[in-house]
């Protein structure tokens, strides 16, 4: 029962639901929120402390969104809009903490359940962005899907609904193999148009993982070292769209992403908007908050969730992110070196939250509570998921998990 629920709320979480009166929304938020008020309740008391401030900050959110969409009278459709988008943080998070709170292996039966939806999400029970687009063009949702949203969710659900399982079993499985399937698949959606960034992620996480299992030690050292993390995550990053670039202008990915290529740097040059800020309208939101640090209310969307969060909401929209980037940065130096061949599932999952977080619009949202629930239990219980989802074999016991 425990494996059905996990891999039902990462099936739920990119199945959508078009309800009338409140738009179309995740068949995993609705049932959060008809649950939270009573887990709310019944579990808070029993929360760890972590998972408490993690839900006590999507509270305080939610309260944040409240206070700005008052000040600045927004309409109350957009004001009710803005307030259960936010209010799905604190409520998936109750779900997520009950879920998860067994075993540390469901968090990876999530991640299978998720990269299965997101593949049915192309055909059945779309999101929003995809109906509107079928809607506007007449032609069915798949068949105008942009090819870098697609191959994305397919090699997500090769990667993560196929070859996760397998892990799952073969628990012997080569390093080697595991590194090549992950690169593989980055490379499979790069040549079939697929986005850049997802193609880095994929490499990132075959290197990263890679390291994380032939070199546990190493790799637990340098992850000690927030200052060696971060230079490593953008050397990482250069060398990734520097590979894609070379590849891009010698033709080896052929003429279509060649001249995608160049047109895509014509407008960078011209108009700015290959660069962050500019695609996370971050200037826009510093403009805002300079005069209304309580945000602006309302559903005003940016192309990042940490901008439009500040921009709506203010100093603890900026807040709730920060402490969500605490979370995960704390797991990458305390865990992530004990995930051996998972590793490379963890890596992948971490850093499609990070960069959604920075430079995408409000998606899948339940991506960033499940991951801050599942290093919640791992914080409040040191000995959450060791033997299971953490390799300690190579652990001195002495050592003090943090």
């Amino acid at each position: 029962m425990p494996i059905a629920m996990a891999f039902a709320m990462g099936l739920g979480g990119h199945l959508y639901l078009h309800i009338p009166s409140l738009g179309v929304i995740p068949m995993l938020d609705l049932l959060a929120y008809a649950l939270s008020v009573i887990l709310l309740i019944l579990q808070l008391p029993r929360m760890g402390r972590y998972a408490k401030r993690s839900v006590f900050w999507g509270l305080a959110w939610s309260g944040a969104a409240i206070f700005a969409g008052m000040m600045n009278f927004v309409d109350s459709r957009y004001f009710f809009k803005c307030v259960v988008i936010v209010s799905s943080s604190w409520a998936i998070m109750l779900v997520a903490w009950r879920v998860l709170k067994a075993d540390a292996r469901l968090y990876l039966f999530y991640l299978v359940g998720a990269g299965l939806g997101g593949y049915i999400g192309l055909y059945y029970f779309q999101p929003g962005t995809v109906l509107a687009k079928e809607l506007g063009t007449g032609f069915k949702a798949i068949e105008v899907l942009l090819e870098k949203e697609k191959y994305p969710v397919i090699s997500r659900a090769i990667f993560m609904a196929g070859f996760l399982p397998i892990c799952m079993v073969w628990r012997k499985i080569p390093a080697i193999i595991l590194a090549a399937f992950t690169m593989g698949c980055g490379f499979f959606l790069l040549l079939n148009g697929g986005s850049r960034s997802y193609f880095g992620f994929f490499l990132v996480a075959s290197v990263g993982g890679f390291l994380v299992v032939t070199m546990p030690k190493i790799a637990r050292r340098v992850a000690k070292h927030t200052s060696i993390v971060i230079f490593v995550g953008v050397l990482g990053a250069v060398f990734v769209f520097g590979l894609y670039a070379h590849l891009a202008k010698s033709g080896a990915l052929g003429e279509g992403e060649f001249k995608k290529y160049e047109a895509e740097e014509e407008v960078k040059m011209n108009s700015g908007e290959g660069r962050l800020s500019t695609r996370g309208s971050f200037m826009e939101t510093w403009e805002v908050f300079k005069k209304q640090p309580w945000g602006e209310g309302g559903t005003n969307i940016r192309h990042s969730v940490i901008s439009n969060s500040m921009n709506c909401e203010g100093i603890v929209g900026l807040l709730f992110w920060v402490y969500f980037s605490c979370q995960v940065l704390w797991f990458l130096k305390n865990r992530m070196s004990m995930t051996d061949r998972y590793s490379f599932f963890l890596i992948l999952q971490v850093m499609t939250c990070c960069w959604a977080m920075i430079g995408s619009p409000f998606g899948a949202r339940h991506i960033y509570f499940v991951l801050m629930m599942f290093i919640a239990h791992c914080r409040d219980n040191p000995c959450y998921g060791l033997g299971t989802v953490f390799d300690v074999s190579s652990i001195p016991h002495r050592r003090r998990f943090g």
